[in-house]
């Protein structure tokens, strides 16, 4: 499973989730992770591709995974608040399915909070790479396009 590891230069807020986080929002490999942009009222909501704002761990806050559903993971609550990420180390990463990942990948947000590492139309997010503590994967993450070119 994701979790976040580091936060680079504090680049992150804390908002609370819309109503229409609940339910399919878009999600990214095991399904912790969502792109989501700030509405009108200052709630965050899954991100289209042209507006990504941050990501969200959909995991936080939560005691233990094994007194929640699997699925129930995969979902942002409305009304909960979430740390949202804009530039971040993400580590310990799983290969997941949707995308499958691999160290080089670059990362794209698509639409509905969808995540990519082949569709290059949408908002550039981070590149994955070898965590060298424990072997697996790590996503740097650059939302916005911030350094696309490391």
């Amino acid at each position: 499973m994701s979790r976040p590891d580091a936060v680079v230069d504090g680049t992150r807020f804390r908002a609370r989730a819309a109503v229409s986080l609940d339910g399919d929002a878009g999600v990214w490999g095991d399904g912790d992770l969502i792109c989501v942009q700030v509405n009108g009222d200052g709630e965050i909501e899954a991100a289209s591709a042209d507006n990504c704002d941050g990501v969200i761990w959909t995991p936080e806050g939560r005691i233990s995974s094994h007194r929640v559903a699997e699925a129930d993971l995969k979902k942002a609550v409305g009304g909960r608040v979430y740390t949202v990420f804009e530039r971040a180390e993400i580590a310990e990463m799983e290969v997941g399915t949707s995308p499958t990942l691999s160290a080089g990948d670059r990362v794209y947000a698509v639409a509905s909070g969808d995540v990519s590492t082949t569709n290059q139309s949408g908002v550039y997010l981070g590149v994955v790479i070898p965590n060298d503590v424990t072997g697996g994967l790590k996503l740097v993450l650059r939302v916005n396009a911030w350094n696309q070119g490391s």
